[in-house]
């Protein structure tokens, strides 16, 4: 599990895997679901996208929308 002492990468981690099937997170999810601030959360998004733990893909539809999903990893 990547960052072991950091509750915010599990809970990411965590709606990432269980939104997958229906309708994959957002970033934007991410900020307003969580209670830590967006600053804390895009950090350890950030860490967590460069470790390869999540992928983030552009939505075809909306180019501002972010979603999240799981890597192979």
């Amino acid at each position: 599990m990547p960052m072991p002492t950091s509750g915010i990468a599990c809970e990411i981690m965590y709606l990432v895997a269980a939104r997958v099937s229906s309708q994959p997170a957002c970033v934007k999810d991410l900020f307003l679901s969580l209670g830590h601030s967006e600053a804390r959360v895009s950090e350890v998004l950030r860490c967590l996208m460069q470790d390869g733990w999540i992928d983030q893909r552009i939505s075809e539809h909306d180019k501002r929308k972010k979603f999240l999903y799981p890597s192979k990893r």
